[in-house]
């Protein structure tokens, strides 16, 4: 009759420690699809923080190319009024565009860093 309850006992526990070792299994997949899911979402990130500053270097060497031109037109007897405030509008909107460039690239970098 002991011999009997120790083993019911016995059979009892392994059902446990198997029962634990299927839920612990279960949450380490879990886990590992979260991690895999913020490595998936960091690398969008990442990807996308690339793209905006290739995007900036570009309008940053526009805007250059603006400045220069429009120093020129101040410079010179020939060109209109006209033409130098058009210059000057299009600098102030590479201006505009990179400081939005500017601030997403910030969130995003925020944002990376909290999911870090």
């Amino acid at each position: 009759r002991i011999v009997q309850e120790k083993s019911d006992q016995i059979a009892s526990l392994e059902k446990q420690i198997e029962t634990l070792t299927e839920e612990t299994r279960a949450e380490m997949t879990e886990l590992l699809q979260a991690q895999t899911d913020a490595e998936y979402k960091a690398s969008e990130l990442h990807e996308a923080n690339l793209e905006i500053s290739t995007k900036m270097e570009a309008l940053e060497s526009e805007k250059i190319d603006l400045e220069r031109r429009l120093e020129e037109a101040h410079n010179s007897d020939k060109v209109h009024a006209d033409s130098i405030t058009e210059l000057e509008n299009k600098v102030r909107e590479k201006e505009e565009i990179i400081a939005a460039l500017q601030n997403t690239l910030s969130e995003q970098n925020e944002k990376l860093q909290i999911e870090s």
